[in-house]
């Protein structure tokens, strides 16, 4: 690996043996992450001031979406505060890390995973650390992506942050980055067909994989695709499925705490516009600021995924 590099890597890894401890303690696991948000603002996604929103899930907190704190859009040196502060909290002794190279980020609205993904991580761990699949592994794997908002792409990110030598981001940009530059079909649909990628590319490191490691392949992904041409994307429902019918739109559309009058103005306009555009698109097009446009239609998909 090159110099300087992955030095994440011992600290997640560390941090994910201390959270499996809590794998009978779920309460006390939410309990020490809500007291860390009353000082700690890049905790406070989670919202532990709406408690019938907590009382749902039981006031219980799971792994993944305590790591994914670590991995949202803010700055490295927010990242390596927060790691330093998990450090203290959980007695790791790995050395905070001080880069995040390999690293794909998770979408700050979409930093809250459902408690179910305890099972896959729990299966991750064992898996990882014993390099051998369980029979139950692919079941688990498929009840987890099955649950709605939840998908491959999340899912396998989220393995690579618990045990990332030994599990393989499905992001965009690697899947672009695998499929392109070594003909791997990476559109994987089950567990089964997980393990038996995971098992090839393992066999390949270092020989027809140029990469010596799986956080090499994701760090070289993110340089492969700036060199990529730009064009339009939008993610398939493999890659994102919010499982929201039209009748649930025409619910939420008709709930002015969801759609405000200002995101009704956002979205109306985004119509009129042809159904895509910029925030600077918009604002040229309508008036108004391109934070109005960012900031309505950002809180308003907030307020759709808590729904």
């Amino acid at each position: 690996m090159s110099t300087g590099l992955f030095t994440w890597i011992p600290f997640y890894e560390a941090f994910a043996d201390k959270l499996l401890e809590y794998k009978d303690r779920q309460h006390e696991l939410f309990d020490i992450i809500k007291e860390m948000s009353d000082e700690e603002r890049f905790l406070r996604h989670f919202s532990f001031q709406r408690e019938e929103y907590w009382e749902e899930r039981d006031n219980k907190m799971n792994p993944i979406s305590v790591m994914a704190s670590l991995n949202r859009d803010i700055t490295d040196n927010n990242r390596i505060r927060l790691a330093r502060k998990y450090a203290e909290k959980f007695s790791i002794n790995a050395p905070v890390p001080q880069d995040f190279a390999g690293i794909p980020t998770i979408n700050n609205m979409r930093s809250l995973f459902d408690n179910r993904l305890w099972g896959i991580f729990i299966e991750a761990m064992q898996a990882a650390d014993s390099r051998t699949f369980s029979p139950a592994f692919p079941e688990v794997f498929d009840s987890v992506i099955a649950i709605p908002g939840n998908g491959i792409p999340s899912t396998t990110m989220s393995l690579f942050y618990a045990r990332p030598n030994f599990f393989m981001p499905l992001d965009r940009r690697s899947q672009l980055y695998l499929s392109s530059k070594y003909d791997y079909n990476t559109k994987i649909r089950t567990g089964h067909e997980y393990v038996s990628f995971l098992n090839t590319l393992h066999s390949e490191l270092g020989k027809t994989i140029e990469e010596k490691s799986l956080a090499e392949i994701s760090h070289a992904a993110f340089s492969y695709e700036q060199a990529e041409p730009e064009g339009e994307w939008w993610p398939s429902l493999d890659e994102y499925n919010p499982h929201i019918t039209a009748e649930m739109w025409s619910e939420m559309l008709a709930n002015e705490r969801i759609f405000t009058k200002n995101s009704k103005i956002v979205m109306k306009r985004l119509l009129d516009y042809g159904g895509q555009a910029t925030c600077t698109q918009l604002a040229n097009a309508y008036g108004n600021t391109k934070n109005f446009y960012n900031n309505n239609s950002s809180a308003l998909a907030q307020r759709v995924a808590e729904e």
